[in-house]
């Protein structure tokens, strides 16, 4: 292989990797996105990094996930978004319990949304069954 059809193998991995890792990050803002409404909609509290050592610890948290912490004798969940907002949401065991009803509850309603469109596009197949398929 010549120094060109290397170059130009590398320059395209270089890329490609870019654009992977831009598609990754989209998908995570996308998700933050999604997920940060529900958490202030459960009671989780919103703390934002206002000051370089909030900022730095902020940073060295698990980004984008919502990570259960044991305090005393209390559990706090907190979702880290060093990227986005710079914040904190940060929840107790009920604003937890809170989110988790908010997420089941979104999941069945697009769920409804896809079996209806399911059902409906399957609909016209019944007939073939005949009057005699219903009770």
């Amino acid at each position: 292989m010549n120094d060109r059809a290397r170059w130009v193998r590398s320059s395209a991995v270089v890329v490609v990797s870019g654009l992977l890792l831009g598609a990754c990050a989209t998908a995570d803002r996308d998700r933050a996105t999604a997920i940060e409404p529900l958490l202030l909609a459960a009671g989780f509290q919103k703390r934002v990094a206002d000051t370089p050592q909030k900022l730095a610890h902020l940073q060295q948290m698990e980004p984008l996930k919502l990570i259960p912490h044991a305090r005393k004798t209390s559990v706090y969940y907190v979702y880290a978004d060093p990227k986005g907002c710079q914040c904190a949401y940060v929840g107790n065991e009920m604003a937890f319990e809170q989110y988790q009803g908010l997420v089941l509850k979104q999941n069945i309603s697009q769920t409804k949304v896809s079996v209806t469109q399911v059902d409906e596009d399957s609909m016209m197949s019944w007939g073939s069954w005949g009057s005699g398929f219903w009770p």
